[in-house]
């Protein structure tokens, strides 16, 4: 118990992870079969801890239809959304499986930009329409 108790306190003074961060991970690894088989220290709970999120990031994706391997972008552009939401009322967004609309709701919804997540430059796309639609 005290090697798992030292590698938490490591992850969250050296590394630099919150308290709930490793709560989440920690809840995540019995619903993974590999994972739940190869983490059975701290000390790999540490060195596994940015694999393990990234895990964490692709089976949520998965179960909420996301692409694999895009749920970092799908959350990137949510982070970057919401706040301009809570001081835009004319702001539009809308996050499908495979895209991101962006416009303003006074506008023919037409002329709103989609953005698959998928795409090449996913947050230049993203960074050029919020200033198209006025929003950055």
């Amino acid at each position: 118990m005290n090697g798992w108790a030292l590698e938490i306190d490591r992850i969250m003074q050296i590394d630099g992870r919150s308290v709930d961060a490793i709560e989440e991970i920690i809840d995540y690894l019995p619903h993974d079969a590999f994972w739940c088989n190869n983490v059975l220290s701290g000390n790999k709970l540490r060195k596994q801890f940015a694999r393990l999120e990234q895990a964490k990031l692709e089976s949520e994706a998965r179960k909420s239809g996301t692409p694999r391997g895009l749920a970092p972008r799908v959350d990137w552009a949510k982070q970057i959304c919401r706040p301009i939401l809570e001081t835009n009322k004319n702001a539009f967004f809308s996050f499908d499986d495979t895209f991101l609309c962006i416009g303003d709701e006074r506008k023919d919804e037409a002329s709103y930009t989609k953005i698959f997540y998928s795409s090449h430059g996913f947050e230049e796309q993203v960074n050029n329409a919020l200033r198209k639609w006025g929003l950055k």
